[in-house]
C-alpha cells in the first residue's frame, strides 16, 4: 500500500464522526483532512473552467477546498496573510468568464457580508476517487 493510501485510509479514520464533535476536535480533524487533501493533491495549475455555482469548505487559515463540477474539486491555497479558518460559513471564488486564475484571483469571505479578500497563490486538482474514499460513510 502506497504512502499516498496510508494516509487517505488514516485520515477517514479520524473523520468518521466530524459533524457531531466539539470544535476542537473538528479543528484536529480538519488539520487530518488537510494533511491527507495535500498528499493526494495533484500538481499545480495556472487556472480552471467552471460551469455551476461552486461549493466551498476552509480545510485551514490558507487553504479551501472547492467544488465546480459534480465530479471535480480542487485545492486552492491562498497568500500567507490570510485567515480563512474564522467561523464563516460563506466564500465566493472570483473569476474572468468563468476562469479561475492563479494571482489574478481572490477568495472572499464573511458570516453575513464578506469582509475579506485572499488572493489565489495555488490551484491544485483533487483525485476524485481518493477524495471519495476520504468521505465519511454512515
Amino acid at each position: 500500500m502506497s504512502m499516498r493510501m496510508v494516509a487517505v485510509l488514516v485520515s477517514c479514520i479520524a473523520l468518521q464522526a466530524c459533524s457531531s464533535v466539539p470544535r476542537s476536535e473538528r479543528s484536529r480533524q480538519l488539520a487530518k483532512l488537510s494533511v491527507a487533501y495535500n498528499v493526494i493533491a495533484g500538481e499545480p495549475v495556472r487556472n480552471f473552467r467552471f460551469g455551476h455555482p461552486m461549493t466551498a469548505d476552509a480545510l485551514n487559515d490558507r487553504q479551501l477546498v472547492v467544488r465546480v463540477w459534480p465530479q471535480m474539486k480542487w485545492l486552492l491555497t491562498v497568500e500567507d496573510d490570510c485567515d480563512l479558518g474564522k467561523a464563516t460559513s460563506r466564500y465566493y471564488v472570483t473569476s474572468l468568464q468563468k476562469r479561475v486564475s492563479v494571482n489574478n484571483d481572490r477568495v472572499l469571505f464573511g458570516s453575513t457580508e464578506f469582509h475579506g479578500a485572499c488572493r489565489i497563490r495555488q490551484i491544485q486538482p483533487l483525485d476524485m476517487d481518493d477524495v471519495a474514499s476520504m468521505s465519511p460513510r454512515g
